[in-house]
């Protein structure tokens, strides 16, 4: 079974970009070596003793290349440094699509990014922003559909500046199975539904009204499921679902964009104060 969705969720794209394009390669505990792009405002500004980051898991059929252009929008408004990576077997990440693989590669990357001056040398600001150390509570998380797996799994325990999910899923097998509401198959494959109320960051959820792909009502389920879990520990850490009206899956970046982004610029923006 887990095998069936895994097939079903991992499809990469032809790689979209070249070795020069990479800012540094990461090494997992595991062996794969992956790309990691950082992408810093076009101004080059930043206060290196206030350093903001964004790490960025991006959605299925897609690599860092997808993200780009959208990631250097974040950077100059937001003030802040993208972190772009891809997954075991997308891009010129080594190895082959698998769940796991999510989880390790957005595991090193929060650890390279207090260290990334170590590695290879860049601009002068963002060595700067680096050499001061990035801190979780100076974190934002980000994850797109199959990108709000490793999201959710990261932000568990630990206490980011914020986490972001966008179409995310509540289940692999809810995408697979969409009349399925059973917990065992919840956890074959990306259980973002148990594992949510975990997360212990301030949280915003966006998802388009027509989403073909993955239907609306996975992300109503994860809302749900963090608000009663904070509610019943009295915990005032925020939880915000704002559903996008008329948004398919792949194109509230895009068509939908003035929304998407005022949703998030507002909760980041408020968080960095």
């Amino acid at each position: 079974m887990g095998a069936i969705v895994a097939k079903a969720a991992f499809l990469p794209p032809p790689c979209g970009y070249q070795n020069e394009d990479v800012t540094s390669w990461v090494r997992t505990t595991s062996g794969e070596v992956v790309p990691l792009k950082l992408v810093s405002p076009a101004a080059a500004s930043l206060d290196p003793s206030q350093s903001w980051f964004l790490l960025w898991s991006h959605g299925n059929a897609e690599d860092l290349s997808s993200s780009r252009h959208l990631a250097q929008v974040f950077a100059d408004e937001l003030r802040l440094t993208v972190a772009l990576y891809d997954y075991c077997g997308y891009g010129l990440a080594t190895g082959k699509p698998r769940e796991d693989g999510l989880y390790s590669y957005a595991l090193t990357l929060q650890n390279v990014l207090k260290r990334h001056c170590e590695c290879r040398s860049i601009d002068a600001v963002l060595q700067h922003l680096l050499d001061n150390g990035a801190k979780l509570d100076h974190i934002f998380l980000y994850g797109k559909s199959v990108g709000s797996v490793p999201t959710v799994r990261l932000a568990m325990n630990r206490k980011f500046a914020g986490v972001v999910l966008v179409s995310a899923l509540a289940s692999g097998a809810r995408v697979v199975f969409p009349n399925s509401n059973s917990s065992v198959l919840d956890r074959v494959f990306g259980p973002n539904l148990s594992r949510v109320c975990r997360v212990q960051s301030p949280l915003l959820i966006l998802h388009g009204t027509d989403d073909t792909v993955i239907p609306c009502h996975h992300s109503r389920l994860l809302a749900k499921r963090v608000a009663d879990e904070r509610n019943s520990k009295k915990d005032n850490c925020a939880v915000v679902l704002h559903t996008i009206e008329g948004a398919d899956h792949n194109d509230i970046e895009s068509t939908y964009f003035q929304l998407y982004f005022d949703f998030i610029k507002n909760f980041i923006s408020q968080r960095k104060c």
